[in-house]
């Protein structure tokens, strides 16, 4: 079909026109987006410089503003990297467009009004881009910054000298503060009480008992039916007893955990549901939730440790008047630093003295550092005298090698009280309790997962049977999936628990905010931008690329390899040529999904050729060797050989090396490099037809002719005797002793002619014996030609 110049003219011009207005509507959006986005970065950038410059900034301004800064630096590193396809996309379209005409030359005005506008907006988001880089690093020198200040104010408040607790004039000061704040704090009560009782809806107040008796009834109502399910299905699952026992804490420190928060929603949404909870009564409110809370957590779970009520699921070695008081320590040790941590931030709330704040940090780290103490005795008391009546395995008895540390830290606290440095003081007492709490319970957990992974591994367990019914593995495979769970799930109480503990120490989340956002948009060495995040994503294609290539060589071998009528050798060539090729695109998908530009690959091919000029050129020799026998076939899984190594059968042709299996079942692993540029005999490289050969000697006098019938007869009774080639009986030589002769046959199978050789040693005996053929004695045997 032929089109008239016009209309080939016409459509032409419409399709310039088309992508034209395509193009510039596009440019145009993309544009106007990212300039507007920069804009907007750069004033909170200038809003928070303005918050940093103020005097007098707080922990929690310097703490926020530091989380609006790296935000803002992710999302500058995220918008830039947006703008990237939108560039190329214009660059390529000039690149079709052609080279800009020479002076002199003219083009047609739509084309030069589309160069001119793809121009301007390449320029304009290049201009954009480079405000989104600017603002990620001046956020990230920010960043560094506000770290710099919280650390400077942290120790400024940590390490400021004040009264020394044998001072009068500190308990004068906190005496006046306290009387302060109860006036305060009656009158806060005063006000509320005035102006929200007339108002009140008591009856929101009967929410709470409503709701807790809902609860219990509920659980009276299913308590028969739980009771009868738990012995069949939850105690059956748990037999082994320390994972019985590690299992009650767990579960109960996490039912304590949602029974708090519970508690806590309930009475907030009571009391708002009541109409008494105003924005300034409800600074009393969470006072005294979050009084109780800690304490009742804290204390609840050093109750479930201790046991003092079952002495079977004691996870602990002490007696059972330590086990009762260990739990009431905590309970003290608690509801002081809960108390000390409320009464702070009610202080700041109702701006009483600082005077207040002292004395009570100076009282609060005096009882901790007294019951700490008293705690430390008491356990070192029972580790002296361990009762032999706690069902072992016990838990926790490396407590007490720290004990010499925590005593260090406390006499700390102790020289702190006494110069003056409250803050320290208190500061040091109350992360120690802090600290132990958090080791202790990631030590708990890290023996439930021990105890979980060694109940799957015993196949006499409920969770053992269940787990090879559903999965169908055995006991070597559920070995290695316990020691993956195991493996795993360290590193994940290492990974979560070690940002747990720093948290406590100072390090505030943001810290850690910043490292997920250099793990995210990745650091700069030099030239070179290194992304963790593209490194997790670089092995996790490998990985899948692996595991996919595995499956389907594993489809390839069962499903068509073995069907076919190639013989093993064969079949391995090609399935270890499919895993070669999966490996090597797995690679090359992975690599190019990290962001590698193939178009460097001379400089590394060049590198790779200096590595294998140094230290690479034996294993390059093996791998090399090894695609030579997997092309040649000179030996094939499954072949007799005899190399300089020794002799046995061909196992596996790898990458690096060729596995042997000798004919004493060991297993001896040949470079590839050896098996080509030395000899090796190949019993079955072209077929398995080998060759048998039986010496047998007979006194002088013998008729030779008779021996000679009577083994061609023995020869030719044996069913896997080949009847062509012939089998041969020579007369080899005459000893001093005897005529020995030696019987020459083939059988189809090499692997055969030992045991063919064997059966005709016990027929001759039988034959000769019958026909009174004498084998001397003292023959010798050794000799072959």
């Amino acid at each position: 079909m032929s089109h008239s110049p016009s209309l080939k003219v016409m459509l032409a011009v419409l399709a310039v026109l088309f992508q034209l207005g395509s193009a510039n509507a596009f440019d145009d959006t993309s544009v106007v987006t990212a300039e507007r986005e920069a804009s907007g970065m750069r004033s909170d950038l200038q809003r928070v410089q303005v918050v940093l410059d103020q005097f007098g900034v707080t922990d929690d301004q310097l703490a926020d503003q530091r989380g609006i800064v790296e935000r803002l630096r992710l999302d500058a590193v995220v918008q830039g990297a947006k703008l990237n396809p939108s560039l190329d996309d214009m660059r390529q379209q000039l690149n079709q467009l052609g080279p800009a005409p020479a002076e002199g030359q003219m083009e047609t005005a739509a084309i030069a009004d589309q160069r001119r506008g793809l121009n301007d907006a390449v320029a304009r988001l290049t201009a954009a881009k480079k405000q989104f880089d600017l603002i990620a690093i001046e956020s990230e020198q920010m960043s560094g910054k506000v770290s710099a200040q919280q650390r400077t104010q942290f120790f400024q408040r940590i390490f400021k000298a004040d009264k020394s607790i044998f001072n009068p004039q500190l308990w004068q000061d906190s005496a006046t503060g306290a009387s302060l704040l109860f006036s305060r704090f009656s009158g806060l009560i005063s006000v509320w009480w005035q102006n929200q009782a007339p108002n009140a809806h008591w009856a929101g107040l009967l929410l709470i008992p409503v709701v807790i008796a809902g609860f219990w009834s509920l659980y009276r109502l299913l308590s028969s039916n739980i009771q009868k399910w738990l012995p069949t299905r939850f105690e059956d699952s748990l037999q082994l007893s320390p994972l019985r026992r590690l299992w009650r804490v767990t579960w109960g420190a996490f039912a304590l955990v949602m029974l708090v928060g519970l508690l806590n929603l309930l009475v907030l949404s009571s009391m708002d549901v009541a109409n008494l909870l105003t924005p300034r009564f409800s600074l009393i409110v969470n006072a005294f939730l979050g009084l109780i809370s800690p304490v009742l957590i804290k204390t609840g779970f050093a109750y479930l440790i201790c046991a003092p009520a079952q002495r079977s699921a004691r996870l602990i070695a002490v007696d059972d008047r330590a086990a009762g008081t260990i739990p009431i320590f905590v309970l003290f040790a608690s509801l002081v630093q809960a108390f000390s941590s409320e009464l702070t931030v009610v202080s700041d709330e109702l701006l009483l003295p600082v005077s207040l704040v002292a004395g009570q940090s100076a009282l609060a780290a005096a009882a901790l550092i007294g019951l700490a103490g008293l705690l430390l005795v008491a356990l070192k008391r029972q580790a002296n005298n361990p009762p032999v009546d706690v069902p072992e395995p016990t838990y926790l008895s490396w407590f007490v090698n720290l004990m010499p540390v925590l005593w260090i830290l406390l006499m700390f606290a102790v020289f702190g009280l006494a110069f003056g440095y409250l803050a320290l003081a208190y500061f040091i007492a109350g992360k120690v309790l802090d600290t132990v709490l958090v080791v202790v319970v990631m030590v708990l957990i890290h023996h439930m997962i021990d105890a979980l992974a060694d109940t799957l591994q015993n196949p006499a367990s409920s969770l053992g049977q269940q787990l090879r019914r559903m999965t169908s593995m055995g006991d070597r495979g559920i070995s290695r999936l316990a020691l993956s769970f195991r493996t795993v799930a360290d590193i994940l109480l290492v990974v979560l628990g070690i940002p747990w503990l720093l948290a406590l120490w100072t390090v505030t989340w943001v810290d850690f905010r910043s490292l997920f956002n250099n793990a995210v948009v990745g650091f700069r060495i030099g030239s070179i931008t290194i992304s963790p995040i593209n490194i997790v994503g670089l092995i996790g294609i490998l990985i899948s690329g692996i595991l996919l290539t595995r499956f389907i060589t594993g489809w390839l071998d069962k499903r068509v390899l073995t069907q076919t009528r190639m013989n093993k050798g064969v079949q391995n060539s090609v399935r270890t040529g499919a895993n070669y090729l999966g490996y090597i695109l797995a690679g090359a998908f992975a690599l190019s999904a990290a962001g590698f530009d193939f178009s460097s690959f001379t400089i590394i091919a060049g590198a790779l050729g200096v590595g294998i000029g140094f230290g690479l050129q034996s294993i390059v020799n093996n791998f090399v060797s090894g695609l030579i026998l997997l092309a040649e076939r000179p030996l094939r899984v499954g072949d007799w050989i005899v190399a300089g190594a020794g002799e046995g059968i061909v196992k596996k042709i790898n990458v690096r090396s060729t596995e042997i299996e000798t004919f004493d079942n060991c297993t001896i692993i040949v470079p590839n490099s050896l098996l080509i540029t030395e000899p090796v005999r190949n019993w079955t490289h072209r077929d398995t037809l080998g060759r048998f050969m039986v010496m047998v000697g007979v006194v002088h006098g013998t008729d030779a002719d008779a021996v000679s019938k009577a083994l061609l007869e023995i020869v030719a009774g044996h069913p896997k005797v080949l009847r062509y080639p012939p089998a041969l009986v020579q007369l080899a030589r005459f000893s001093p002793q005897a005529m020995e002769f030696e019987v020459r046959g083939h059988v189809a199978d090499v692997f055969e002619a030992a045991q063919v050789s064997s059966d005709l040693r016990f027929a001759i005996a039988k034959s000769f014996a019958d026909r009174k053929f004498v084998i001397p004695t003292t023959l010798d045997l050794s000799a072959r030609k």
